[in-house]
């Protein structure tokens, strides 16, 4: 029986034969919850229960930071829960994006041919569409899609690879601005897109795409952004080589905050007018520093997951009823990586995508957040740590009653009351 992923044992952005296993995580599910229930192709497979190794591996030829266990895209994306529409502080986000971007071309949009590549609800191509550019949008979700193009944003529903690049040219003619945004590390065959994008960018045209960052994922402990969606975890070295070796060259880096820390990436032909910026090279050496050039960096990953997982063990022992808050696709890695699925009774979420999170042996259903009052527990785990300012003042009653917020990331802390006071539970502190 075919099975829902794949090892692979070459480096997805370079293709060498250097892969080393760095880093195990945990084992996830494959089905995770942006995948829509009613993909026939989900439902079809008879291993719907399967875990999935989520392990860390580093090319030691080219330094890029990836997974090796890949999930069937088919799988993930053909019917897919997430829209950027619902996500907090996002179209904002992207608002400035836009501006950033106009910035860099620097002369009229009017006019200009505007690709992007995972355009899901169309949310970021609308600010280009509203400032005259002509749009379009390649999405693969077809319910997503849909919806985008229902709300006025050409969309073609398809995966965008060198073939799709070909239809495009022959249909659209070159594009001057071509963007992805948090969708170039979810493909395995980087080379081939990027190939078909490097096709249809125009000649002075710019490739703009925002990822996570690499060193932000480890230095920041951002361990809830690895999941199987999420197949590299891009730094600036090994990308500044992959992109040459396509005639192409990186002309700007700019780090953002996004999703915990992100980088906005700005690519040309190689014989583009526009010379490099300082912050390429600026942000190289940073990396080589660091230790991203090597092992180092994700050794010392390694050591904080196991502390954090033991700091987390102690905070929750003496715990007899917990929930959780946040039911995002995150949320499964912090599920699984420090052994919840077992104990968490329910997960609040006031913008839930599924009635439950799923896996072997546990269903566990997802409720809104006023729940914590109907049925008290004794510890919230917040998965969504990083809106804690946001969640825990809205949740006086359940605190004054006696109950607690666990944050996890990137250290342990509880919060006993809505001033956000705190005891931090580093593994030298003072229990209560």
């Amino acid at each position: 029986m075919k099975l829902p992923f794949h090892h692979r044992t070459t480096c997805c952005l370079c293709g060498s034969e250097y892969l080393e296993d760095v880093c195990e995580i945990t084992k996830l599910p494959f089905k995770s919850p942006n995948v829509g229930r009613d993909s026939s192709k989900v439902e079809s497979q008879q291993n719907a229960d399967l875990l999935v190794p989520l392990n860390l591996h580093m090319c030691s030829a080219c330094y890029h930071l990836q997974l090796a266990d890949i999930v069937d895209p088919e799988i993930q994306y053909t019917n897919y829960n997430y829209r950027t529409s619902i996500s907090v502080g996002l179209a904002k986000h992207f608002g400035s994006s836009f501006d950033q971007v106009a910035s860099f071309v620097g002369r009229e949009l009017t006019g200009l041919n505007v690709l992007e590549v995972g355009s899901n609800d169309g949310t970021y191509l609308k600010y280009f569409l509203d400032a005259g550019c002509n749009v379009l949008g390649v999405e693969p979700a077809q319910n997503i899609s849909s919806r985008a193009r229902d709300a006025g944003i050409p969309t073609l529903t398809d995966f965008f690879n060198s073939t799709t690049a070909s239809d495009l040219l022959s249909s659209h003619g070159a594009f001057d601005v071509i963007l992805a945004n948090y969708v170039l590390a979810n493909i395995e065959d980087v080379s081939d897109v990027v190939e078909g994008i490097r096709h249809v960018l125009a000649k002075e045209g710019v490739f703009v795409f925002e990822t996570q960052y690499g060193v932000d994922v480890l230095e920041n402990f951002l361990v809830d952004t690895i999941y199987h969606e999420h197949i590299s975890y891009f730094n600036v070295l090994p990308l500044k080589s992959f992109f040459e070796n396509r005639d192409l060259k990186i002309v700007d880096v700019q780090k953002i905050p996004t999703k915990g820390g992100s980088i906005r990436v700005y690519v040309q032909h190689s014989n583009a007018k526009t010379n490099s910026s300082p912050a390429v090279e600026d942000l190289v050496r940073r990396e080589e520093r660091a230790g991203f050039g090597s092992g180092s960096s994700l050794r010392s990953f390694s050591r904080q997951i196991r502390s954090n997982k033991d700091d987390i063990s102690r905070v929750l022992s003496g715990q007899n009823l917990i929930a959780g808050f946040g039911a995002s696709v995150g949320t499964m890695t912090l599920l699984h990586l420090y052994e919840l699925t077992d104990r968490v009774i329910y997960i609040c979420d006031d913008k839930p995508m599924q009635d439950s999170l799923h896996g072997p042996y546990y269903e566990i259903p997802i409720v809104s957040g006023h729940h914590l009052e109907q049925e008290p527990v004794d510890a919230v785990f917040l998965f969504a740590w990083r809106y804690s300012k946001n969640i825990i003042p809205k949740h006086h009653t359940y605190l004054a009653n006696g109950g607690q917020f666990i944050v996890p990331l990137p250290k342990v802390q509880v919060f006993r009351d809505v001033e956000l006071t705190h005891t931090d539970h580093a593994p030298d502190a003072k229990r209560e």
